[in-house]
């Protein structure tokens, strides 16, 4: 019922005419970051000396806020065996710009390897673009670097475990040929300074 009801809506909306000024629609992936709540912690921030923008979640997903000259930042890392960072990036009017996920460096402000659907909105939070991250890859994705480093147990895809270490970076050569540049530190050794 509800169906019939849009497609009523829809044709009532074209036999309008073309002198009707067209709506900017926003989707349901439309988000706004709350520069209210960010100001008033960022100055309690400063007097208290913790970051009130850097918090975890009751489920232990770990969230920072940031702002910079010209937009905003929302970082979240979901908690363990999550091997993804989702990044959330705003104008300083508070409305989307970009929104994705990224692999290979869990750290907060780190830049990792963009997977995945990377989804870029205009100043008023219509879609303008999706980029499919993944399709740079080929037939090696992070999926398959994530299987490979759990079968060198290096990593441990079911619990998580060393994936605050792995750091990933993605090429692709004048030649056309794909490259993954993986480091996982599992030890420090005085010696050798890192292993892994």
């Amino acid at each position: 019922m509800v169906l019939s009801g849009m497609l009523v809506m829809m044709a009532s909306y074209t036999a309008i005419g073309q002198h009707t000024p067209k709506r900017a629609t926003r989707n349901e992936s439309f988000e706004k970051f709350d520069i209210e709540d960010f100001e008033v912690k960022r100055a309690q921030s400063v007097e208290g000396g913790k970051n009130l923008n850097h918090f975890q979640l009751a489920d232990s997903t770990e969230i920072f806020r940031a702002g910079y000259t010209g937009y905003y930042t929302d970082e979240q890392i979901p908690p363990k065996p999550s091997f993804f960072k989702h990044y959330k990036e705003f104008y300083l009017s508070g409305f989307i710009k970009v929104r994705g996920i990224s692999f290979g460096n869990l750290t907060i402000g780190a830049n990792g390897v963009k997977v995945g659907k990377w989804i870029y909105f205009d100043e008023i939070g219509n879609v303008m673009k999706t980029v499919d991250e993944d399709a740079k890859f080929g037939r090696f994705d992070c999926k398959e670097v994530l299987a490979f480093l759990d079968k060198e147990s290096l990593i441990d895809v079911k619990t998580g475990k060393n994936r605050d270490k792995i750091k990933a970076f993605f090429e692709v050569l004048e030649n056309g040929r794909k490259i993954w540049i993986v480091e996982v530190i599992t030890d420090f050794l005085a010696d050798a300074y890192k292993k892994g």
